[in-house]
């Protein structure tokens, strides 16, 4: 509180300062009820001064962020709820289960599923249970490999045991190089619009309440062993561009930088991205630089080394990934796992958008199991990412 009145007592407050007195204030509120300034100083704080350009742009970026932080509140709040409806529905579905398929007496006469039947319980289990079918195939091909391999593999990737994305972006590349290291047109405009489709969401933007192009790009994601910072610079210096390259400023000046080369070239930042993508392709890109594991001899990573070479490693997950994928294949060709399509939204802002997040569903059903496949079409990839949801 004392800090608070010797902030408010300045007469040069700065725009983080303000900010920060509002985000302490909101703070004490909630946990009592009451406001720790006054409305006057409130007022003070957001109406009543004259602010520099600069100052300007500052204050409103600090209120961007708490904005956002509200707006990440109520999903959360309403994620909760949902939840909570959702794992009353299960109780139920259940209770319905267990009373018929273990036939605990007269337990299945009970009040609390007579309005329960077990096709109410099936809608309602594939309906809302899954898991996405890459994973399944990525911890299915994980857990059938030798312990010595494993532990090489968590080295490359620490989050291999659960995580799919880092090695499905591996077998990605090595599928579109496997033919040599010439790309043809269509392997290199695959990987130019895959590596975009990391670095772009089109929710970003109506996450900021904006319609730039540049604020539905997203600067702490990657693809393979590239962050979208490196891609980011590497166009700015190739075209030499003039950008911060201190670490608090370098992601919007990058930003700024890249907007201002499409505006002057009168193009979108996306086909300036996509261009110069697909010339360092042309340059070398995965085969000089950023080699992925297929290509890679070397032992060496950031956690210690492998045993065996990169390049063996990947050989042998890419074959135990096949054996994975003919595996769920048989099941589906043996007629025991069936289809039917259906579509669902994950994204509140999906639907306000249009973005890629609208994804099918396929549903099947092999007698006591219950299983889900989602397939999603990417307008930003050639390619179908496919997802099947088991539950027994």
């Amino acid at each position: 509180m004392k800090s608070l009145n010797k902030i408010l007592q300045k007469s040069n407050i700065t725009p983080y300062e303000r900010v920060m007195t509002l985000v302490h204030n909101d703070v004490q509120k909630e946990k009592t009820g009451k406001d720790v300034i006054s409305l006057s100083d409130i007022y003070t704080l957001t109406k009543g001064w004259s602010a520099k350009a600069s100052e300007a742009n500052e204050y409103n970026k600090y209120i961007e962020i708490v904005q956002l932080e509200n707006s990440m509140k109520m999903d959360a709040q309403m994620f909760s709820y949902k939840s909570e409806v959702s794992l009353l529905q299960n109780h139920r579905v259940l209770d319905n289960f267990i009373a018929n398929r273990k036939k605990l007496g007269d337990a299945r006469y009970q009040s609390f599923m007579k309005d329960v039947s077990a096709e109410e319980s099936i809608k309602f289990l594939t309906k809302n249970t899954y898991l996405e079918y890459e994973k399944v195939l990525h911890i299915h091909t994980f857990n059938h490999l030798t312990k010595e391999v494993q532990d090489d593999l968590l080295l490359l990737d620490g989050e291999v045991k659960s995580g799919s994305k880092y090695f499905e972006e591996q077998v990605f590349l090595y599928e579109q190089f496997k033919d040599g290291k010439k790309l043809s047109k269509q392997s290199k405009n695959m990987i130019v619009n895959r590596i975009y489709s990391c670095m772009y969401y089109e929710g970003s933007k109506t996450i900021k309440k904006s319609t730039k192009e540049k604020d539905g790009l997203l600067m702490h994601t990657s693809f393979a062993d590239i962050s979208t910072i490196n891609i980011f610079q590497k166009i700015a210096d190739d075209a030499g561009l003039v950008y911060n390259n201190k670490d608090i400023d370098i992601e919007d000046s990058l930003l700024l930088a890249v907007e201002e080369c499409a505006k002057s070239a009168n193009m979108s930042m996306e086909d300036v991205m996509k261009e110069k993508l697909s010339l360092w392709l042309d340059d070398g890109l995965f085969v000089k630089e950023h080699t992925p594991l297929f290509m890679s001899k070397r032992h060496d990573t950031w956690n210690g080394n492998t045993t065996k070479t990169h390049q063996q490693l990947f050989i042998i997950w890419y074959k135990a990934l096949e054996e994975s994928k003919q595996y769920f294949q048989e099941l589906f060709d043996s007629g025991a796992l069936n289809k039917k399509s259906g579509y669902k939204s994950f994204s509140r802002y999906a639907k306000k958008s249009g973005d890629s997040n609208w994804k099918q569903f396929v549903f099947m059903q092999q007698q006591n199991r219950i299983c889900t496949t989602i397939q999603r079409a990417d307008k930003n990839t050639d390619a179908n990412i496919k997802y099947v949801f088991i539950c027994e």
